[in-house]
């Protein structure tokens, strides 16, 4: 990765590969944390049909 600033192609190329890889990690955060709620939501109501 030397002299990136003299290569706007390549500059591109590493700008695109950081978004996806900012993309795929918001996206996998989001997953994450939706199967916490799914699962929070799910325990309550398993709770409130049990009492």
């Amino acid at each position: 990765m030397t002299h990136l600033r003299h290569r706007p192609r390549a500059r591109a190329i590493a700008l695109r590969a950081d978004e996806a890889r900012q993309a795929l990690i918001r996206r996998a955060f989001l997953a994450v944390a939706g199967g916490l709620v799914v699962a929070a939501g799910l325990a309550a109501a398993l709770h409130g049909v049990g009492s």
